[in-house]
């Protein structure tokens, strides 16, 4: 009898993880550029497609319909998309079938929009699928002369983040350092464009979202790591892969070799202050897949400033 109740804990704690699993997500980035619908597909999937072209009101259009079979998104995050998706002018609707299938109608202007498809491999080894909606011809103007820089400071409101030691929470750490960082950086003549400013929760392709439509020239992204032996210490920075994505998006090339840049002078620079008062543990500046960073659409990276399980 204890055992057979055992096996059911544990069967229900791994459905759980599955389910609660950060790969059973769906976000949408927006720019001015570019639109990014981005699905995280843990189980093995299989994506049918069929395009189709048609006439409306004397323009030719294009019909092109993606049906996606192994997403674990629940009703809630794809309604709570398609509010977003179909409210920005984006050329796409998402609806999710009764046997759990997503569909992704998209009709456009191929004369303005281009879409395409990739797919990529998360930091989780899931599957995941990313539709680009590109707009041709689009001309932005600028809207300052100085240079802008989007700091984002990770988690806020009811995403803790990690705890540290006293109880000690990263999105609180988080906010106290990127405040500190912003009056640095006007000090210095930027313009600082907060992802938040107070303990609020923002959704990841909504934090990019911001950065993208502010114009920021680059984006920061601040966090404070956790490991459960508490000898683990260090700081580590965080860039894009550049060859995330198959087949590669041309537009993100040069963006992708710009934060490799970006996130080794980052980390250095970090890393020789420090050590002028403390000993320190260089982690170096490492490429993986990060979603807040592969939403946004200039150069980006992600630090890890410290663990606050290491007292």
């Amino acid at each position: 009898g204890k055992r057979f109740i055992f096996f059911i804990i544990i069967s229900l704690f791994f459905n759980t993880m599955v389910l609660a699993a950060p790969g059973a997500q769906l976000y949408y980035h927006q720019g001015h550029l570019c639109d990014q619908i981005v699905f995280y597909c843990p189980q093995q999937l299989s994506v049918v497609h069929g395009k189709t072209n048609f006439r409306q009101n004397g323009r030719a259009l294009v019909r092109e319909e993606y049906v996606i079979k192994g997403c674990l998104i629940s009703s809630d995050e794809v309604m709570h998309a398609l509010g977003r998706i179909n409210g920005n002018g984006t050329y796409c609707r998402v609806t999710k079938g009764a046997d759990g299938r997503i569909k992704l109608v998209f009709k456009y202007d191929p004369t303005q929009v281009t879409i395409s498809r990739h797919d990529f491999e998360s930091i989780q080894r899931s599957k995941g699928i990313v539709f680009m909606v590109e707009k041709k011809n689009k001309m932005v103007p600028r809207t300052s002369s100085k240079p802008v820089i989007a700091l984002d400071c990770g988690h806020g409101g009811k995403d803790f983040g990690t705890t540290g030691i006293g109880g000690v929470l990263e999105k609180d750490l988080a906010l106290a350092i990127g405040k500190k960082v912003e009056r640095v950086l006007r000090k210095q003549g930027y313009v600082v464009n907060m992802t938040r400013n107070d303990d609020r929760f923002i959704s990841l392709d909504n934090r990019t979202t911001k950065a993208n439509k502010g114009q920021a020239d680059l984006f920061l992204s601040l966090h404070i790591n956790y490991s459960p032996r508490q000898e683990v210490s260090g700081i580590e920075t965080f860039c894009c892969n550049g060859n995330l994505y198959a087949p590669k998006v041309k537009m993100f090339a040069q963006k992708d070799s710009q934060s490799a840049g970006l996130g080794e002078a980052i980390q250095q620079s970090v890393v020789q202050t420090v050590r002028q008062k403390h000993s320190l543990n260089d982690r170096r500046c490492k490429r993986s897949v990060s979603q807040v960073l592969m939403g946004t659409q200039m150069p980006s990276a992600l630090i890890e400033l410290g663990f606050c399980s290491n007292p």
